[in-house]
């Protein structure tokens, strides 16, 4: 009786153990091919321009952005941003060879050494300049 009465919290004691082990995961690495982590749609869903922030039927803007990976380092782009009122252009761009660069946890898109956006999460943000103001573009994959 006393044998039995010793090894039953050694028992729960091993079960423990064995149930706190089995019960940690360890999450899921991120794909070390930047290429096929931006990969995909961003589409626009918001537009920051002269300190104010526009979105849904606010934003002036609508398009995407086609990301596709041309090897684990670099991808193409393909953006098609305009005008709701009338269609017009506002950023149409094609161009391969965009350096994919992970700058801790954020990625950065660098075409000849130059920043084009930056990507974070699912969100990639672009900033975008002409005469008259700086505008901030977030689309979303």
């Amino acid at each position: 009786m006393k044998n039995s009465f010793l090894y039953r919290p050694v028992l729960f004691l091993l079960l423990l153990v064995v149930a706190s082990m089995t019960a940690c995961k360890k999450a899921p690495e991120a794909d070390p091919d930047l290429g096929n982590r931006v990969a995909g749609t961003y589409t626009l869903n918001e537009l920051t321009a002269g300190g104010k922030s526009y979105t849904g039927a606010n934003l002036p803007l609508k398009g995407t952005i086609e990301v596709a990976r041309e090897s684990a380092t670099s991808v193409e782009l393909s953006i098609d941003i305009r005008l709701k009122a009338d269609n017009s252009e506002f950023l149409n761009v094609q161009g391969g060879d965009i350096d994919v660069i992970d700058k801790g946890g954020e990625l950065e898109l660098r075409s000849d050494g130059e920043k084009v956006a930056r990507i974070s999460g699912n969100k990639m943000y672009i900033e975008v300049e002409d005469d008259s103001d700086v505008y901030t573009l977030v689309l979303t994959k």
